[in-house]
């Protein structure tokens, strides 16, 4: 059979024809667990302070003026009346 013969000799030659695990789980990890691009630091519309602004709520305080701010959907950051 030749086929058979054919495998003999590449199990022989000792060259693998598939891709390795640990390849695999390395771009299957990067694929799931890469972050979300963290927010861009803006201003503080009131005392013009740079503001980091997190991204797990809308709304906060300003670190240094103490107002009251809002995050809007494209991430610009506007005061609470």
């Amino acid at each position: 059979m030749e086929e058979d013969r054919f495998t003999r000799q590449k199990r022989a030659e000792g060259r693998a024809d598939a891709i390795p695990l640990v390849l695999l789980v390395v771009v299957v990890l990067v694929v799931l667990f890469r972050g979300k691009p963290p927010r861009a630091e803006t201003v503080c519309p009131d005392c013009n302070a740079r503001v980091n602004a997190p991204a797990h709520i809308a709304e906060f305080n300003c670190p240094a003026c103490g107002r009251r701010l809002e995050v809007g959907a494209g991430g610009d950051v506007r005061r609470l009346a």
